[in-house]
This record gives C-alpha cells, structure tokens and sequence, in this order.
C-alpha cells in the first residue's frame, strides 16, 4: 500500500501563527534553560541507552558461546 504524501500546499504554516507576544515568550531566557536542561537529559539518555546497547551484546555474545559449547 502507498503512503499518502501531502501535497506542496499542505505544508504546515504553524510557526506563523504564533502572535509577536508568542514568540516573544517563547524566546524568552527561562525557555532556552528548559530546553538546555532538556538538551542535557536527553544526552544522558542516550549514552544510557548506548552501555545498554554494549550490555546486551556482550550478554548475547555468552550466551551463544554457552549454547555453542554444550
């Protein structure tokens, strides 16, 4: 089955329709260390994510060695 596209004029205009005063707050100093923190987090995360990508390779790697070796 195709995947439906949308067409060119479809687009999505959402940034625009955010007021001056929107965008103001959204600019603001206090939203940028939301998103720093956020930014941080997600760094985090993913070097989690990463040492358990490592964890469980290397637990596959035992227990095909133990499989192979019985």
């Amino acid at each position: 089955m195709d995947a439906v596209q949308p067409s060119a004029r479809e687009t999505d205009h959402r940034k625009n329709d955010f007021s001056p005063e929107e965008r103001a707050a959204l600019d603001a100093p206090e939203v940028w260390l939301e998103v720093d923190a956020l930014l941080e987090k997600i760094e985090r995360l993913s070097q989690t994510n990463e040492r358990l990508r490592e964890l469980v390779m290397r637990l596959s790697v035992l227990v095909i060695r133990n499989v192979v070796d019985r």
